[in-house]
């Protein structure tokens, strides 16, 4: 295999890496927040319009995740693989530091700490839980495979 085709191959195994993070993500974090409403709300609407609600919930969910981890995971990963400090606990760590200053930073922002400050600890577990998510599929299905099969090559 010549370099060419193994920087493509690694340019393949991280794009699919990252629809992995996002999507995967997004599909569990629309799971929880299926599971939560109908035990929140109980057996009302019909089955469509839950269908319906959770295609837009996964959507939604996508769009800010895909966001997220463009505007702060994929910075993150060049300078970690710039200065070689990739790691197994990195970018969970990560995505769950940067999950959960989303809620504080936007309330404080929106000027909505003081009226909402008894939810803040809630929606700090939503946007964490999944962050962390994020950066242990990005390293599970990305950046690990990469680095694990680099370190096997230049072993003695």
């Amino acid at each position: 295999m010549s370099v060419a085709d193994g920087k493509r191959s690694d340019a393949v195994r991280q794009l699919a890496g990252f629809l992995i993070a996002v999507f995967g993500t997004a599909f569990l974090f629309t799971v929880g927040a299926g599971a939560l409403f109908v035990i929140l709300d109980g057996p009302g609407p019909s089955p469509s319009v839950i269908l319906g609600t959770l295609i837009l919930v996964f959507a939604a969910s996508a769009a800010v995740i895909g966001a997220a981890a463009i505007v702060v995971g994929l910075p993150l990963t060049w300078i970690l693989a710039a200065n070689r400090m990739e790691n197994d606990w990195v970018y969970p760590l990560s995505g769950l530091v940067a999950g959960a200053a989303v809620p504080i930073i936007l309330s404080g922002w929106l000027g909505v700490a003081g009226r909402d400050l008894e939810t803040l600890p809630y929606l700090i577990l939503a946007c964490a839980a999944p962050g962390a998510l994020c950066g242990w599929l990005w390293w599970k299905f990305g950046r690990g495979k990469i680095l694990r099969r680099d370190r096997e090559a230049t072993k003695p």
